[in-house]
């Protein structure tokens, strides 16, 4: 009992969660959230959900009404072509948990794509005691054999709180 006691004490202080957002999704109308925590030794499991901003403002005034002119359509950003989106997945770190380079793979859903199978590569890095930023590209199987091209939203850059 006592041995089974010192095991979960050691495996819960070693135990770490990251909480954050991707800033550069907001170029793309878009909001995303990531949990992620730590599972023992080099994996975590992480999870991440999305909404296009322009779905939240559908019922409000758009106020680039009546602008179209000023900026031609080969000025702007591409839409996401989704209103949500949910995924979960493994991250491999070989240093350690929410330090320095990984591996991701996992599933995601889209609405108006469905499911997709994801793989991606990233690096986190410190900024100041537990916040972090981190830069990664993941993206869908399907996504890349549906469009022949890797796409440039799914880069990311976003900042992280872990404790």
């Amino acid at each position: 009992m006592t041995v089974l006691i010192f095991l979960l004490c050691t495996l819960l202080s070693e135990a770490q969660t990251a909480i954050g957002t991707d800033l550069s999704a907001l170029l793309y109308k878009e909001i995303k959230i990531h949990i992620g925590h730590r599972i023992g030794g080099h994996w975590s499991i992480s999870a991440s959900a999305g909404a296009n901003i322009q779905v939240l403002r559908r019922h409000t005034d758009d106020e680039t009404a009546g602008h179209e002119k000023e900026f031609p359509p080969s000025q702007t950003l591409p839409e996401a072509p989704y209103t949500h989106r949910e995924s979960i997945g493994l991250c491999y770190w070989p240093q350690a948990p929410f330090s320095g380079t990984f591996l991701s793979f996992g599933g995601e859903y889209r609405s108006g794509t469905g499911l997709d199978a994801t793989i991606g590569a990233g690096y986190m890095f410190s900024i100041w005691k537990g916040l972090t930023g981190t830069i990664r590209y993941d993206t869908g199987i399907i996504r890349i054999a549906a469009m022949h091209k890797l796409s440039i939203q799914d880069l990311s850059i976003g900042i992280n709180w872990i404790f």
